[in-house]
């Protein structure tokens, strides 16, 4: 008797549950509160964009699910996830790269203003989903950078009589400009400036004379890559260019017709992420490695060891500010 008592009162309570849950929902319904509507994400690496400024928040993956807020025209506003760095802000993507897969079918449609920068800037009221097959706004980015760079050249040998090291710093500047935040061409200028000792090689050995040695050299470098963007603040990057090398030494005692003054062609790819800081400051880290055929001469220590090859494998770090 007491299980059938106990049975009976867990059905009692399950069918309470049930009423009050009911009346909870129908208590919602009335107030006009309906389930928030959610969508499924259906292009993979789908841009999700701020309004005002126009940049990128997120890039999320196929399948992932959000939350509906209104939709615009062609965008729809949804709350940004958490896991791509959302803090309960709201971003705009395309309807077309997403599906309804829960509560109300019918997303709130919210009028945009002309003077919003989803839209046309001239105020002509043609959205930005018009204006090209990706659906993208127009985002030409202008920055300058600094770089500083620690390179180990490909003549260490050289590099370690003359110097001590064939790690050597150099130091430089440049502009880099973004097109729709996938591609980048930019250009940029170096210099390495050292002096060591002029240095003898007898049978591999290295016998330092105590006569300086200077030694300057100018890279000026193009550049062109693709962008991956990972998340609203990390972009991985890969690229290569050509460029062209000066390549100076003078040293005391020296003829004048011993010292040299050459230019020489080089070739580069490299690979690197970047952090943005802020709207306008970012940061980036980057591996360059670079060949100079024939940059360096066969008379003197470079013809001792057999090394031609001006150029390295360089460690980088950018500063770069702009949008």
């Amino acid at each position: 008797m007491t299980c059938v008592r106990g049975q009976m009162a867990a059905v009692m309570v399950a069918l309470a549950c049930g009423v009050a849950g009911t009346a909870g929902a129908q208590e919602r319904a009335a107030a006009g509160q309906p389930a928030p509507s959610e969508v499924r994400v259906v292009k993979d690496q789908t841009t999700i964009w701020n309004r005002n400024p126009s940049m990128v928040i997120a890039v999320v993956k196929a399948g992932t699910v959000l939350r509906a807020i209104a939709r615009e025209d062609r965008w729809i506003e949804v709350v940004v996830p958490p896991k791509e760095g959302g803090k309960g802000n709201t971003g705009f993507l395309l309807a077309a790269h997403v599906e309804h897969v829960a509560g109300t079918p019918d997303i709130p449609v919210r009028q945009a203003r002309p003077s919003e920068s989803m839209w046309d800037e001239r105020g002509t009221g043609t959205h930005a989903a018009a204006r090209g097959p990706q659906a993208q706004p127009p985002a030409i980015g202008i920055r300058g950078f600094g770089v500083g760079s620690y390179t180990y050249f490909q003549a260490h040998d050289s590099f370690e009589a003359i110097f001590g090291s064939a790690w050597q710093p150099l130091y430089g500047g440049g502009a880099q400009v973004v097109i729709r935040d996938r591609l980048f061409v930019e250009g940029s200028f170096e210099q390495f400036k050292k002096t060591g000792q002029r240095v003898i090689v007898s049978d591999g050995e290295v016998f330092p004379l105590g006569i300086d040695d200077r030694v300057t050299i100018n890279p000026l470098t193009v550049s062109a890559g693709y962008r991956f963007r990972s998340s609203h603040n990390l972009v991985t990057y890969a690229g290569g260019g050509v460029g062209s090398y000066r390549f100076r030494e003078t040293s005391d005692f020296n003829d004048p017709s011993e010292n040299v003054d050459e230019r020489h062609t080089s070739y580069h790819v490299l690979g690197g992420a970047e952090f943005a800081a802020s709207r306008w400051v970012f940061t980036a880290f980057e591996v360059q490695y670079t060949s100079v055929p024939n940059g360096l001469g066969v008379p003197g220590v470079s013809g001792e060891f057999g090394e031609t090859n001006l150029g390295g494998v360089s460690l980088r770090v950018k500063l770069l500010v702009g949008r």
